[in-house]
């Protein structure tokens, strides 16, 4: 940061008339009886606001952006600046306004310590903010954690920060693009780290003893601790790994995000929701954009709110209530949307108790990123505060959680048998404790010992431990380990020897899936991706990054589809990730699988020529499309293929209009309907939407490709109407031909995006969107792209 932090600071003054010069934003929906939500503050008063924190006198203190995406044309302050609002006649909004402290550049969250001084994190580092004389001008810029990278996006580098009853400060980064950086303290202490996930941090309140404290994040802007000493966080979301999700952070928790296996979140090294060995889960996933939590024991807003945290959440435009439920030595959580605004205009930031328990709301306005020159503070209470008592109850520490509180800080050799018994315990927060106490140097040795137990649960525990503290000799661990008869041991060798790079090993990683079935063990596709992913990484000569972790290795996809010997399964699995359809090797792979041999091998085959565009395939798909004794289903995806075509191409196949197999039917209307100018297509199209007898769903096709309007009851009119028929649970569903229309050359879908390893990567990759949005929100992207 460059911000002029010994420059005097001149105390600015404006009383202003509330806020009539704005025009009055529309109040978002309240949906909790009893509260009530009132504008405050608004532009041009205020514009851009991020962090709030309001301190004992019940002042308002806001971070006022004006760094953030700055656009040429922007015509506002060239520094952040922390501004206080304040109500001096109790009316209930903003009249008197003042610059705290200026200077700053992509300035972020708010927060005041135990002693009343205020705190700033921006994203290269944090400030205390001391104004001893208590006048309202911050005198004094005390730098205490300084961040040096290369990266400059202005909210993924540090972003949140909380006090810790324990006394520490606890600050939480973003991915950082990757970059390598380093974290400095006051004290001189530091902390490093290279392309992986993003960091919770930890020091002494007054910047000393630095260090890092979990990992595994996407980007969190929101740290918040409860009564109990809990610590929470909310994580972001990586571009195609939904969803957002609320972290229970214990030390040394690893959340499972890597940077430099890409942005998407997709590859099968990353963890989202404790998938992989030696990773956690989240506690419960949250809205769009998580920006910020309040505890509830610092609010007073009615009955049966005294417990929970409150979060904003930026991207869907609410703020929901979250109650915490005991789950082993974490916690699960039940969401609540308690206020829900228009997504145009109320993008709800972050959040603070003021003293008497009513709850101040900074709100960004716009869901344009850059600095805008619009902005809003809003309060909301309780309607009748005199007779809404402090309803504040903590949720008591568990049993469970104690245990794994104790074991994190065993340290003693004589701990040796509680905590390798931990090692296998089945509370994956148990179990990571055990792993952090046991990362220390002097339980080492007997670590090693038990590298060959019996039990395979302790051979997995043992090797996360080493894996994780980078043990040096590890070759002949994974040696060992890559032909273990447990598939968990099996896979995390297969990661750690791939991160290393380790070619040597190379032959072990290769027959990893034959020693499966050798002990006949299933393989799951997920199984398959990673094994696929560390044949890949462990070939290369340099490390992944984000831009290089998901390339397809077509060369090593070529020698699996051309080797006799791979299993079918396997070739199926193979095929989608194929990208180089340019590739006179590929496309006559292709064809070749095509023809003959196993459907499940066919059938991808014939879905990747769609990808095709050289004039060779297209007999070969006809006559696949038009063969009455080949299966159903791949005439139906050839039929797809051929979809965007030439006339010459999709001509042939009208006489499947006619035919008796109406999905056959369907399929080809599909993709003869950009040939309607075609004499013969719109003769065929007349006559089925003329005709009697025809199913309705052709006759839809039909119409819709000739232009006229089905009656209302055959077709809905509207997007409401619309949303109603798709969001009835007992009307029929088809995924396969879903997915003919998502690979489809007319519908175009995959010209965007990717699902299931097909498509282009122009916008997010789909294979998991259903995990993170509703259906009706699906339906709401489709009918408004």
């Amino acid at each position: 940061m460059k911000a002029s932090f010994f420059r005097p600071l001149v105390c600015l003054f404006s009383v202003v008339a509330g806020i009539a010069a704005a025009a009055s934003p529309v109040v978002p929906e309240v949906r909790v009886p009893g509260w009530e939500l009132m504008l405050f503050a608004s532009e041009p008063e205020i514009v851009t606001p991020i962090g709030i924190a309001v301190d004992k006198t019940g002042r308002v203190f806001v971070t006022e952006s004006h760094t953030h995406l700055v656009k040429p044309e922007y015509q506002g302050p060239k520094t952040d600046r922390i501004v206080i609002l304040e109500d001096t006649n109790g009316d209930g909004k903003a009249d008197r306004k003042r610059i705290f402290a200026e200077g700053f550049t992509a300035a972020m969250n708010l927060r005041f310590d135990p002693e009343g001084v205020l705190h700033m994190v921006h994203r290269n580092g944090v400030v205390r903010l001391e104004d001893a004389d208590h006048d309202g001008v911050c005198e004094k810029q005390v730098p205490l954690l300084t961040l040096n990278t290369k990266a400059v996006y202005p909210h993924n580098g540090l972003s949140s920060l909380v006090f810790a009853p324990d006394g520490y400060l606890y600050i939480g980064s973003g991915e950082n693009f990757g970059e390598s950086c380093t974290a400095t303290a006051a004290d001189g202490s530091s902390f490093s780290w290279t392309p992986g996930g993003a960091n919770i941090l930890r020091m002494r309140r007054d910047g000393a003893q630095l260090e890092g404290w979990a990992t595994g994040l996407w980007n969190c802007f929101a740290l918040a601790v409860d009564g109990a000493g809990r610590l929470l966080a909310a994580d972001n979301d990586p571009d195609s790994r939904s969803p957002c999700r609320l972290l229970h952070i214990v030390k040394g928790g690893d959340y499972g995000f890597r940077f430099q296996y890409g942005r998407s979140g997709l590859h099968p090294f990353v963890s989202w929701n404790g998938e992989l060995s030696g990773t956690l889960p989240m506690i419960t996933s949250t809205g769009e954009a998580p920006a910020s939590i309040l505890d509830a024991r610092l609010t007073a807003l009615g009955p049966d709110r005294g417990d929970g945290f409150l979060v904003s959440e930026w991207g869907d435009s609410t703020l929901s209530w979250y109650r915490l439920q005991p789950r082993g030595a974490s916690f699960g959580a039940r969401r609540e949307e308690v206020i829900k605004g228009g997504q145009a205009e109320f993008r709800p930031s972050c959040l603070a108790a003021a003293p008497d328990g009513s709850v101040y709301l900074t709100d960004w306005a716009d869901r344009e990123y850059s600095v805008h020159g619009k902005g809003r503070i809003w309060h909301l209470k309780a309607k009748s505060p005199e007779r809404t008592p402090r309803d504040h109850r903590v949720l008591p520490v568990t049993k469970p959680e104690q245990r794994r509180a104790r074991l994190a800080g065993l340290m003693e050799p004589s701990a040796w048998p509680e905590l390798k018994a931990a090692l296998t315990d089945a509370d994956p927060w148990i179990a990571a404790a055990a792993r952090t106490a046991l990362s220390r140097p002097v339980f080492q040795q007997r670590l090693l010992t038990e590298t060959e137990s019996t039990d395979p649960a302790l051979r997995l525990g043992v090797l996360l431990v080493l894996h994780y503290t980078g043990y040096a000799e590890a070759e002949p661990l994974l040696r060992r380990a890559l032909t273990d008869k447990d598939p968990a041991v099996r896979g995390l060798a297969m990661r750690w020897a791939a991160e290393l790079r380790l070619k040597p090993l190379y032959p072990l990683v290769e027959k990893a899936l034959n020693v499966a079935r050798e002990n006949g063990q299933p393989v799951t596709e997920d199984d398959f991706s990673l094994w696929l992913a560390a044949l890949d990484l462990i070939s290369r000569d340099a490390p992944p990054t984000a831009a290089t972790a998901l390339a397809s290795n077509d060369d090593l996809l070529q020698r699996l589809l051309a080797d006799p010997v791979v299993n079918p399964a396997i070739k199926a699995a193979t095929l989608p990730r194929l990208t180089n359809f340019k590739s006179p090797t590929t496309i006559r792979t292709l064809l070749r699988l095509s023809a003959e041999g196993d459907p499940r091998v066919r059938e991808e085959a014939v879905r990747s020529l769609g990808f095709v565009t050289v004039k060779a395939v297209v007999a070969p798909l006809q006559r696949i499309a038009l063969d009455g004794n080949s299966p159903v289903p791949l005439r139906l995806n050839a039929l797809g293929s051929l979809g965007g075509r030439d006339d010459a191409a999709v001509l042939p196949l009208l006489p499947l209009l006619s035919g008796e197999n109406t999905e056959l039917a369907l399929e080809t209307a599909r993709a003869l309907r950009t040939h309607v100018s075609h004499p013969e297509v719109r003769a065929a199209y007349t006559s089925i939407a003329g005709g009697s007898g025809i199913p309705e769903g052709l006759k839809a096709q039909a119409t819709l490709a000739l232009g006229t309007s089905p009656p209302p009851s055959e077709r809905p009119r509207s997007d409401a109407e619309w949303t109603t028929v798709l969001l009835d649970a007992a009307a029929t569903a088809d995924a396969d031909r879903g997915r003919r229309v998502f690979l489809s050359p007319v519908a175009q879908c995959s010209t965007c995006h990717t699902a299931e390893s097909r498509g282009t990567s122009v916008g997010p990759d789909l294979s998991l969107i259903a995990r993170s949005s509703s259906r009706e929100k699906l339906i709401q992207s489709i009918l408004e792209p």
